[in-house]
């Protein structure tokens, strides 16, 4: 059974390759585990930023 509130959060991938961070509602600062990029993801009104971090 799956609730309105994971129905509402989005999906939030890596920018750089594409792997599936989580899911989320709101903002969001993630490292890729992957390719150590620095995700940022801000409200849905503000741009969506990456930062490497090697």
């Amino acid at each position: 059974m799956v609730t309105k509130e994971v129905e509402m959060m989005q999906e939030f991938r890596c920018s750089k390759c594409n792997k599936l961070l989580g899911k989320i509602e709101g903002r969001a600062e993630i490292v890729c585990i992957r390719c150590k990029t620095l995700n940022i993801h801000k409200e849905a009104h503000e741009a969506h930023e990456t930062k490497d971090c090697d």
